[in-house]
């Protein structure tokens, strides 16, 4: 028995090496993908809030498949939205990296085979289920595999509009006939995206708008061609290192210059909206529609220490400075937070049937929101509380929702006040729930 427990421990002990070898951490563990972080993949809310779509992998099929799933919100009930057998291409299953619904819930945009540019995936295919019929349909089948960027559906479901190697295209749903609107896009010339630094800014990536009323199409046009190419080293990939060309303008030279465009998709004419101040003087982070006839363009100085908004109106070419807002150091667009999301969405929230916008900023001392006019730009402060506001989450037609901690800066915390300005604030997040919400 002596015997058998020593030869036991003997081939334990001889073992232990390759234990221990089996577990240690290496480099090519660390990068071979084995590791990797747990997040949930997208939703999209459905039925008014009362339901919603995420993705999920469908185990039973062999090698696992992703599929879509709805989700009842009170109950938690769960049912197959879009099967993993509707999404099979000659290729295989796709694999669901992002997804939208169209306005009228009857398709699907699924974005998959991504690809990187700067820090994210934004290149990528797409492909559109039609809930009805039960068709798949690859958008731009003839382009390219993963060069198509930030799809989207027009608001009457009749098109979808594409990024595609620096230009703006549109693909009619009917007809699937491939329209290519802007023409000079090179990569000097960049149309509907950005280059380095407006991402580096702002955290701009997806650079054009569809009009509500699909009549027109909104875009940035970037000019890089006097940018010079910064060589970055790559080490990493192979034993040999290899460079890395990115357009970069060095300190004291000029960034891209950069107006926006207006495409009409009824004669495929482009108009350019006359912001002043030189393309290349002013960087322009943000751009929305308001209404058909209406674009609200956000423009900052290179220092960026004053922002101005203006209203355009294509019909009668009359752009207004409705807001201006300057500070000695810089003025922020957004603020980083733990409780912050969206960035690179620069958008102004909307509000009192699109008649004022909301902006977050620190021009007394306390980060508050405001609620400005767009007639005639007088700012409204909604919180005149002495504690900053973390971040501001969203509206609605009566009251905006932000997040806010105002005796521990470490917490936070769900609040909503009313848009009139009367300064009486809510706590929503339950008093039991302390801590980071």
């Amino acid at each position: 028995m002596i015997k058998k427990i020593s030869l036991s421990l003997f081939l334990f002990v001889l073992c232990l090496p390759a234990i221990a070898q089996d577990n240690q951490i290496t480099l090519d563990r660390i990068f071979s993908g084995e590791f990797r972080q747990e997040y949930s993949r997208s939703i999209q809310w459905i039925e008014d809030g009362d339901a919603y779509v995420t993705i999920e992998r469908n185990q039973t099929i062999k090698g696992g498949a992703d599929e879509l799933i709805r989700y009842q919100s009170s109950t938690l009930e769960s049912s197959v939205y879009v099967p993993a057998s509707a999404l099979k291409t000659p290729n295989g299953g796709l694999s669901i990296e992002s997804f939208s619904l169209s306005p009228d819930g009857s398709k699907v945009l699924i974005f998959t085979n991504s690809s990187r540019v700067w820090r994210s995936n934004t290149k990528g295919d797409y492909w559109v289920y039609d809930l009805e019929s039960g068709k798949l349909t690859q958008l731009g089948r003839k382009m390219d595999p993963s060069s198509l960027m930030f799809a989207k559906f027009s608001s009457d479901n009749s098109f979808v509009a594409y990024v595609h190697k620096f230009n703006v295209y549109m693909e009619d749903f009917t007809t699937g006939k491939v329209t290519q609107l802007t023409t000079d896009g090179d990569g000097n010339l960049i149309n509907g995206t950005f280059d380095w630094v407006y991402e580096e800014e702002f955290g701009k990536r997806d650079g054009f708008a569809i009009s509500p009323e699909n009549g027109k199409i909104a875009f940035w046009h970037l000019d890089a061609s006097d940018t010079g190419t910064f060589y970055m080293i790559n080490n990493t990939d192979s034993i040999y290192s290899k460079p890395i060309p990115i357009q970069y303008p060095k300190v004291g030279e000029p960034p891209s210059a950069a107006k926006i465009g207006l495409i009409d998709l009824r004669t495929n004419k482009t108009q350019w909206v006359p912001v002043p101040g030189g393309e290349r003087e002013n960087y322009i982070p943000g751009m929305q529609w308001i209404e058909e006839d209406l674009l609200l363009i956000q423009q900052m100085n290179r220092h960026q220490n004053q922002l101005k908004v203006w209203t355009f109106r294509p019909s009668n070419q009359t752009l207004t400075n409705i807001y201006t807002e300057v500070e000695d150091t810089w003025v922020d667009l957004s603020y980083p937070d733990a409780s912050a999301s969206g960035w690179g969405n620069n958008d102004l929230p909307l509000v009192d049937k699109d008649g004022a916008f909301l902006r977050m900023t620190e021009t007394d001392g306390w980060r508050r929101i405001y609620k400005v006019s767009m007639e005639g730009g007088k700012p409204t402060v909604l919180t005149p509380f002495n504690y900053d506001v973390a971040s501001m989450r969203s509206a609605t037609d009566k009251q905006v929702y932000y997040m806010a901690s105002p005796a521990n800066s470490t917490q936070r915390y769900l609040y909503s006040i009313d848009l009139r300005g009367n300064g009486n604030a809510k706590r929503i997040t339950p008093q039991e729930f302390a801590g980071m919400n």
